[in-house]
């Protein structure tokens, strides 16, 4: 048996250069992603099988899934117009504030994330675990800003 405390849920959108042809949409249609090329922090994570998955059942597919390292390198390569990723709001304003990203919203696309703090329940918490748990409580109290944006049409700035 677990204790699950969840901290916050997330919805990645569509980062990418703004001057690519997606960016004045307010909402991108998953099919306009057809042929284009991914960028990702690594090819085997969940999110990224998850996310793949679904774009096949739609018939959607990547030209290329190229794994850059983190999300720092996946905004720094968006903005070079090198391919577009997936985060949510919150990564890419802490990591890559610029006038040159984007985000957007896709239309067909649902794939909503839960963090949480899982720890066994048949412990007693020790000093570390209870102080993790603080921590991650106030990091996320921290982020709440960006974590519940959901404008439609953002700037990253």
């Amino acid at each position: 048996e677990f204790t699950y405390h969840k901290l916050f849920d997330d919805e990645p959108r569509l980062v990418m250069n703004s001057r690519n042809p997606l960016a004045p949409l307010e909402v991108v249609p998953v099919r306009n992603l057809a042929n284009k090329t991914l960028l990702v922090s690594r090819h085997d994570s969940h999110t990224i099988r998850a996310l793949r998955q679904q774009m096949s059942r739609k018939g959607v597919e990547f030209r290329d899934v190229v794994a850059v390292g983190g999300a720092t390198a996946t905004c720094e390569m968006d903005k070079l117009g090198q391919g577009v990723a997936l985060h949510p709001d919150w990564v890419v304003r802490h990591v890559a504030p610029s006038p040159l990203l984007v985000t957007r919203p896709i239309d067909g696309l649902r794939l909503t994330r839960t963090w949480a703090f899982v720890c066994s329940s048949w412990t007693m918490p020790t000093l570390a675990l209870r102080t993790f748990r603080r921590l991650s409580s106030q990091a996320v109290a921290e982020l709440a800003p960006a974590v519940n944006e959901r404008a439609t049409a953002d700037v990253i700035a």
